[in-house]
């Protein structure tokens, strides 16, 4: 493991883990909430579209359950609360070239899951996978998640790993985490759930202290089972990191995939963080 702190070390661990030419080629963000997840999966699926390659983002959140009615007590942090057995088949219909992909979606407002909507696949160069606890997905290890309950809080549940059984073949996975702290945690979601979501600041701080953040102690931040590839501490906010990380998939992509750069500057649209001076 090793923080990205220039474009040569992030070059070498990304060559590195994409050196068969031949496999998709996973990038794998995991993060605790508001460390800007999206951000990086946003701009690296832009630069990779304006290449001309093709991409697939799969958001591990369009997985969450439907919350169940008439309850007490329900923590929306908890990998409890995920689908794995759906992610784990849309990951094996990537692995596996199958025709079509099943997308599931999650409304936050209703608290409830749609699906399964059948898309093509178009068997992508690249996949990038983006959650809370994505990087779980390709570790040795996996949530024992017959005794993990959302309906149970963090202190009550066992800290207690099982084999991982989700294998895949054909998969060449670079595993990003990001950090952030708690205050800035604090700071982003008031503000974000307060005026996006129209949820009471008290309710969204009590759900930090007493939920979201003992997830990130507990299970996000839990390097030693996901073994990260590269840490960005401070994640979307550590600028001089997410510039080094970004020109170290350029190089890789100029060096390893004829990849031209100057292609960017023929768009309209501002690339962002790719200044090469």
């Amino acid at each position: 493991m090793t923080t990205p702190v220039n474009e040569d070390e992030c070059y070498a661990k990304i060559a590195q883990k994409f050196n068969k030419r031949e496999n998709l080629k996973v990038i794998c963000i995991q993060g605790p909430s508001a460390s800007g997840k999206s951000t990086l999966c946003d701009s690296i699926r832009f630069l990779l579209r304006a290449a001309g390659k093709e991409v697939f983002v799969l958001n591990i959140d369009n997985f969450l359950q439907t919350k169940p009615k008439n309850v007490d007590y329900y923590d929306f942090d908890s990998p409890a609360t995920i689908q794995w057995n759906k992610v784990n088949e849309i990951l094996k219909a990537f692995d596996n070239k199958e025709e079509k992909l099943a997308i599931y979606r999650y409304s936050y407002k209703d608290s409830e899951s749609s699906g399964p909507v059948l898309i093509d696949n178009k068997n992508p160069e690249y996949l990038i996978v983006e959650g809370l606890y994505a990087h779980y997905l390709f570790s040795d290890y996996f949530f024992d998640i017959e005794n993990i309950s959302p309906l149970k809080s963090h202190d009550q549940i066992a800290d207690v790993y099982v084999k991982n059984n989700f294998k895949f073949n054909n998969f060449s996975v670079l595993k990003i985490a990001f950090s952030i702290s708690k205050e800035k945690m604090m700071e982003i979601r008031v503000k974000r759930d307060s005026q996006k979501r129209k949820i009471d600041s008290s309710f969204v701080e009590w759900q930090i202290n007493e939920q979201t953040w003992p997830a990130t102690e507990k299970w996000v931040y839990n390097y030693e089972i996901t073994q990260p590839d590269l840490i960005l501490e401070n994640g979307s906010f550590n600028y001089d990191g997410l510039i080094s990380l970004k020109k170290g998939f350029i190089k890789f992509w100029e060096q390893n995939e004829s990849f031209d750069i100057n292609s960017f500057y023929k768009s309209p649209y501002t690339i962002p963080y790719c200044d090469r001076k």
